[in-house]
């Protein structure tokens, strides 16, 4: 049964996501050696958090595994693991963020909402691969999105099932998608009464923030970074976000709170 948390009792909704650049080259490809691979990518871990009373605070890291356990300091720095109520993670569905929250956070009431956007994009890129023509396409799509907007996750997976034998392209990846619906079936809630009751249903918050501190950045056309090059910027971007790059450039320290700027300044 699917239950919905009072948006006075969150202790922090939790964005989560991977952002990627362009991996920059060791050296030049000598004359004889093997044929280029496939270009490497470096990936950023954000996050976007926000308290019960809107404040935020962003933080990013190399991967997720550091991610989690910068996350839960920073949680426990600004007081919130001692009070009542849950925190609300929004992810992709990327099976690692999903394995390391349940991880850390497993002794703690929470819940993790799979990201509306990306569950109807997910829905768009393996029908478009796995169904014939683009009516049929749409129509099933149609169908598809109205049973999951309402949390009905039996009964898209019974629409794809009842598709006729002839509008299936690929049945490899229309069983991809039966299977990332049954993965995340316990974080597909009723989208439709979040949204009447006033909550979430994606993690856009975080979205917004990847172009801010990594993609306005570091992923324009010709552009290629080292693994601790990237993750600086970033990081460099983040203390500014925070309002905390003043604190760090004088005092070489951050407090890693909310309204960390507006604290100091009252200081």
């Amino acid at each position: 049964m699917c239950t919905f948390e009072k948006p006075t009792q969150v202790k922090a909704n939790i964005s989560l996501d991977d952002v990627c650049c362009k991996k920059q080259k060791a050296s030049e490809r000598k004359k004889g050696s093997p044929p280029k691979e496939k270009k490497e990518r470096i990936n950023n871990t954000i996050a976007h958090i926000q308290s019960g009373a809107g404040d935020t605070y962003t933080l990013n890291t190399a991967n997720v595994t550091q991610m989690m356990i910068i996350v839960l300091a920073f949680l426990l720095n600004n007081g919130l693991m001692g009070i009542s109520g849950p925190f609300v993670f929004f992810t992709d569905g990327a099976r690692d963020l999903r394995g390391a929250i349940e991880h850390l956070f497993g002794f703690l009431p929470f819940k993790i909402i799979l990201d509306w956007y990306h569950l109807e994009k997910k829905c768009k890129e393996l029908l478009s691969m796995a169904i014939n023509g683009k009516q049929a396409k749409n129509q099933t799509l149609t169908e598809l999105l109205a049973w999951l907007w309402l949390g009905k996750v039996d009964r898209a997976v019974q629409v794809l099932r009842d598709l006729s034998e002839d509008t299936i392209k690929d049945k490899k990846e229309l069983e991809n998608l039966i299977n990332y619906f049954s993965r995340n079936r316990s974080c597909i809630p009723c989208y439709a009464l979040r949204k009447k009751l006033g909550l979430r249903v994606s993690s856009n918050h975080v979205e917004k923030t990847n172009d801010l501190v990594v993609s306005n950045r570091q992923k324009h056309n010709g552009m290629s970074w080292s693994a601790s090059g990237s993750t600086s910027l970033a990081t460099l971007t983040t203390v500014r976000r925070n309002s905390e790059d003043r604190n760090w450039l004088l005092n070489h320290d951050i407090s890693f709170q909310f309204n960390a700027g507006t604290a100091k300044s009252a200081a």
